[in-house]
């Protein structure tokens, strides 16, 4: 178990000592000895968590592989969290990988994810997840298990840089008239994020980034303010104004070249399906 009076002092201070250990326990009774590691990520860890709107972001190493798995077990995980915490039921992004193939993912493999209480999937997309391995290796959190360096290669920044362009492209390449307003404030945040590492060699929270990029960029502030506020709420509402929308798109367009030149990578490509965070 891990040592909860030191931990909170580095996880949001939201999330109490008692739910942890909730959280943990559900791994490791439902999944036994097959847990080889737990690490929670994201804005519970670097900042920025929304009580009402933030996901919780979880990597749970396996012994086995996920072949191998019941995947059936592995899904009953969030179930019995759930039970016990039902404002949780489509906020928990939970990966499971492999030991094996965690150390060795530039070579592939498998892994299974649940995503915002949908069913869980099996992917064979390991190595495009190289960005989310690079950001739990650097600034995730042992729940259970080891140091998350012990279980994930080191990995170059140049590498990273290139991940950051394909996550940020894929954000950019989809329908900002088609989300929800919550993600789409998501999105643009995810943006000024992207670009904020790149520029400052510092991965935030995506607060910290937006108000990075308003202060560089005013011309970006009402869009800003308005997905800042939109994404605090976790809102069914806003970015309606046909001239809001329409400075959405232009933004878009704008961050995804700035993202890529940043990078020195070229803007075109296909895009990475890891998840959000």
């Amino acid at each position: 178990m891990p040592d909860l009076a030191k931990l909170t002092l580095m996880i949001d201070l939201r999330l109490s000592p008692d739910f942890i250990e909730d959280l943990t326990t559900c791994f490791l009774v439902v999944l036994g000895d097959k847990l080889v590691g737990l690490y929670l990520w994201g804005s519970s860890v670097v900042g920025g968590f929304e009580p009402d709107a933030s996901d919780l972001d979880l990597l749970a190493v396996l012994g086995p592989e996920v072949a191998d798995l019941d995947l059936d077990l592995a899904a009953s995980v969030p179930r019995e969290f759930i039970r016990y915490h039902p404002a949780w039921r489509e906020r928990l992004e939970i990966v499971y990988i492999g030991q094996a193939t965690l150390w060795n993912f530039r070579a592939g493999g498998s892994l299974a994810h649940i995503s915002r209480g949908s069913p869980l999937v099996q992917e064979d997309n390991v190595a495009e997840w190289l960005r989310s391995w690079h950001l739990i290796r650097t600034t995730g959190e042992s729940l259970y298990g080891p140091r998350p360096t012990t279980l994930i290669p080191p990995i170059e920044e140049t590498e990273f840089a290139d991940a950051i362009v394909r996550y940020a492209r894929r954000a950019g390449s989809q329908d900002l008239s088609a989300m929800e307003p919550s993600l789409r404030a998501y999105n643009i945040l995810t943006l000024c994020r992207s670009l904020a590492t790149l520029r400052t060699g510092r991965y935030g929270s995506k607060q910290e980034a937006a108000t990075w990029l308003a202060h560089e960029q005013p011309r970006w502030s009402p869009l800003i303010a308005e997905a800042l506020d939109t994404h605090r709420a976790g809102a069914q509402v806003g970015f309606e104004d046909p001239a809001m929308m329409a400075l959405a798109a232009e933004f878009v367009a704008a961050m995804t070249a700035q993202i890529a030149q940043a990078a020195g990578a070229s803007p075109h490509g296909g895009p990475s399906s890891e998840p959000k965070d």
